[in-house]
């Protein structure tokens, strides 16, 4: 089994399954392929580290697997996600790996207000 290729079929399946998503960073945005899974409220106890005070946020949550591209491992903890017309911070990351290689990100984000475009 190569290893380069199961990591092109994880990344093949997130871009099929999941959206286009802009991770803004200081020099520009950068298209990531990302898929959304919704978490309720009832797992916030799972989701927070010992950095988040309970209830500290009111906001939703999702889990973002992220392909480990070019692009998507530039995803950090505090980086902001452009899903459609949602805003979203990671506030977890971490890598998954197969063979000893990143395969995807999987990440815990968090709903930001959205004030329109950052020109």
């Amino acid at each position: 089994m190569d290893t380069c290729t199961e990591i092109g079929r994880i990344t093949r399946a997130l871009q099929r399954l999941g959206i286009t998503a802009l991770l803004r960073l200081p020099e520009g945005e950068l298209p990531i392929a990302m898929v959304l899974q919704p978490v309720t409220d009832r797992n916030r106890s799972y989701l927070e580290t010992q950095q988040t005070p309970t209830g500290g946020y009111r906001q939703n949550y999702a889990i973002g697997y992220v392909a480990a591209d070019e692009n998507g491992v530039k995803v950090q903890v505090d980086s902001l996600l452009q899903a459609g017309e949602e805003l979203w911070r990671v506030r977890r990351r971490e890598h998954f790996l197969f063979q000893g290689q990143p395969a995807y990100l999987w990440t815990v984000l968090t709903k930001e207000e959205n004030d329109g475009p950052t020109d």
